[in-house]
């Protein structure tokens, strides 16, 4: 097992060090007893040692521990208990569903990836987890939407950023609780052949806890059109066909003159 750290992390470690190793504190002489079932040492703490870690192990469990100290200066006593659990199957630390959908517009060139995770382990609480979202050849996230979720609802959503096709989202923690995010994606480039995006999800102290899965976007045929529309001798752009609902799909409207300003204008309304 290997553990990573952030760089604040790492920047708080050694300013805590640096701050032990220069702090004056005066002569440290100590004698340090510890007294168990079946177990009596003493640590002898000096300016020759007083930066290094010295440790005993505890025989037998359950005991109590007594501890005598004597001299002048400063220790830090830190009882450590380790015990094994069995190690969950990486792929079950998490819960994972992604679905998509086509958002509407003019151009039936935005689409949404919604993406919703849980934790599963009966500790009930993860540490800080990551959510990468591989994004489908030419698209690219929209920015206001990942900027709505930082700070939404219970604020779990802490950053994000984007790297090229990738948007990655930092989260506090998951419990038990499933939690989603949604954005939109544009389609800034015609690709054919496009292969699967992905979603990973993973533990970020502990990578091997991970789940990733493959989402598609619904293709452009889904936007559905109504019926060709004549006005004045003019045919127009097909617009959706939710405006349309009481007429056959089949049929060509003819609007008389006086009232192509009125139908305009609905159609600027019917169409984001």
């Amino acid at each position: 097992m290997y553990v990573t750290f952030s760089q604040d992390t790492v920047v708080a470690l050694q300013a805590l060090a640096s701050y032990e190793a220069h702090q004056n504190q005066g002569t440290t002489k100590l004698v340090v007893t510890v007294d168990g079932d079946g177990l009596e040492h003493s640590f002898l703490i000096d300016e020759s040692n007083k930066l290094l870690q010295q440790m005993v192990n505890i025989p037998n469990f359950p005991t109590n521990i007594l501890l005598d100290m004597e001299g002048a200066g400063c220790a830090l006593l830190q009882a450590v208990l380790r015990y094994n659990v069995p190690n969950p199957s990486p792929n079950e630390a998490f819960s994972l569903r992604v679905e998509t959908e086509t958002a509407p517009d003019k151009h039936c060139v935005t689409k949404r990836i919604k993406t919703c995770a849980l934790y599963n382990q009966p500790d009930g609480k993860s540490n800080m987890v990551i959510i990468e979202v591989n994004l489908i050849s030419g698209y690219i996230p929209e920015k206001a939407d990942l900027k709505q979720l930082i700070g939404y609802g219970s604020g779990i959503f802490k950053r994000y950023e984007v790297d090229g096709s990738k948007v990655t989202f930092y989260i506090d923690e998951l419990t038990k609780k499933e939690v989603c995010l949604a954005f939109r994606v544009i389609r800034e480039v015609d690709m054919e052949d496009v292969k699967p995006g992905t979603v990973k999800i993973y533990d970020y102290y502990q990578p091997e806890f991970s789940i990733s899965k493959s989402y598609t976007l619904p293709n452009d045929d889904v936007c559905e059109f109504g019926p060709s529309v004549v006005i004045d001798g003019i045919i127009v752009d097909p617009i959706p066909i939710d405006y349309f609902a009481d007429y056959d799909a089949d049929e060509t409207t003819t609007v008389a003159p006086d009232a192509i300003d009125e139908l305009i204008g609905a159609i600027d309304a019917a169409i984001p």
